[in-house]
């Protein structure tokens, strides 16, 4: 049965009304002015006076951010009561990864050779065949075989971000996070990816910099990232968990904004530009989130996974690295074992994703509850 918006707010679903998910406040408050005129046409005041308390009369600070959120927030995207969704399925993500698996596939080969073969058969090459290693003992210092070695590391990451920062800030750009108004709204990832390579090239030029180089820091850097990438993930989902605002703009995320799982932004950001899937995209993934109790039960759980998983591997790697005797199989396990992590995690995820969307079709159709009926235990996920 296609769903009709109720009174005040409400959903109406297979005769069972229910209060509005509080997710829905999360593309509320996100989406944003940069649509087409023809999608502002109606004001959100009273959407917004609905959310005050009653009797209550709002500071200058609140006024004003109330006045902002009526500027960049059009209610044709954000209120479902104003669209009939199709009742055979959730609202479409219009997004996918069958014709771009030969990309990825090649994205990640060049990847895998530059940050994990490369600095370790290399490394290997020229410390026992040119370097403090060979026998006799060869023309190169252990500080040049390093600089050589570290001097290779990150060529396709430093491409990508640098063309990722093009895509984001050319002036007719069409996968900016939603409401950008200028060149430099740069999304989530975008800053924590410059991060990450900051970090990285500390680490190197640190490594390098003595005369007999650190080979253990030497190793760390994949490490590193991986204690960025899952401590960032953490930091959103405890937001999340908590019920808290978003302190910052997180990609489509308005600051004060209520907090989207930790893998939200990560998932909007690369799959709208290194995807290919653009600002429509982030539109519709918002919709999707906002309409499905089951989907946003999916991205929490996803984010926890990846960020325990990634902040444990980090751990685990930096022992080895710092504590194993051989020093060259610590360095050979620096580079090598996060990448066994990724290819194991990805290899759990897909599935996953797979049968939870499956079990989100079934839901909406019906089979079984109705959707509005599991919503609240789904909710507690």
């Amino acid at each position: 049965m296609p769903r009709q918006p109720g009174e005040d707010g409400q959903q109406i679903h297979n005769d069972v009304v229910t209060p509005r998910p509080p997710q829905e406040d999360f593309i509320r408050q996100s989406l944003t002015a940069s649509l087409p005129p023809a999608l502002k046409s109606k004001s959100t005041s009273t959407l917004l006076k609905s959310r005050s308390p009653a009797g209550s009369s709002p500071t200058t600070e609140q006024a004003s951010r109330r006045a902002s959120i009526e500027q960049e927030t059009p209610d044709a995207l954000l209120d479902p009561g104003d669209h009939h969704l199709p009742a055979s399925r959730p609202p479409p993500l219009n997004y996918t990864l069958t014709d771009k698996k030969l990309r990825i596939f090649i994205f990640w080969c060049f990847i895998l050779f530059d940050c994990a073969i490369v600095p370790t058969a290399l490394y290997f090459v020229l410390w026992y065949e040119a370097g403090p290693g060979s026998q006799p003992r060869g023309p190169l210092a252990a500080d040049t075989v390093l600089s050589i070695v570290t001097a290779t590391i990150g060529g396709t990451a430093i491409i990508e971000w640098l063309v990722r920062c093009w895509k984001l800030w050319k002036k007719d750009s069409d996968c900016r996070v939603i409401g950008a108004r200028n060149r430099w709204y740069f999304d989530w990832y975008q800053w924590w990816f410059g991060l990450c390579m900051l970090i990285v090239v500390a680490e190197l030029i640190l490594g390098t910099a003595w005369r007999q180089p650190k080979r253990r820091l030497l190793a760390l850097p994949l490490s590193s990232v991986q204690i960025i990438f899952g401590s960032a993930l953490l930091f959103v989902d405890i937001l999340h968990w908590c019920s808290a605002p978003a302190p910052l703009r997180i990609s489509s995320v308005a600051r004060d904004a209520p907090a989207p799982p930790g893998i939200y932004p990560l998932i909007e950001d690369i799959c709208a530009v290194s995807g290919g899937g653009k600002t429509v995209y982030r539109e519709a993934l918002a919709r999707r989130y906002a309409a499905s109790p089951l989907f946003r039960a999916m991205l929490r759980r996803l984010g926890l996974f990846w960020a325990l998983g990634a902040l444990a591997c980090a751990g685990g790697t930096a022992y080895l690295v710092l504590e194993f005797p051989d020093i060259d199989i610590a360095y050979a396990f620096g580079w090598t074992v996060p990448f066994v992590w990724v290819g194991v995690w990805s290899v759990v995820t897909i599935p996953y994703v797979k049968i939870m969307l499956a079990r989100e079709q079934r839901l909406w159709v019906g089979e079984g509850a109705p959707l509005s009926a599991v919503a609240p235990s789904l909710e507690q996920v």
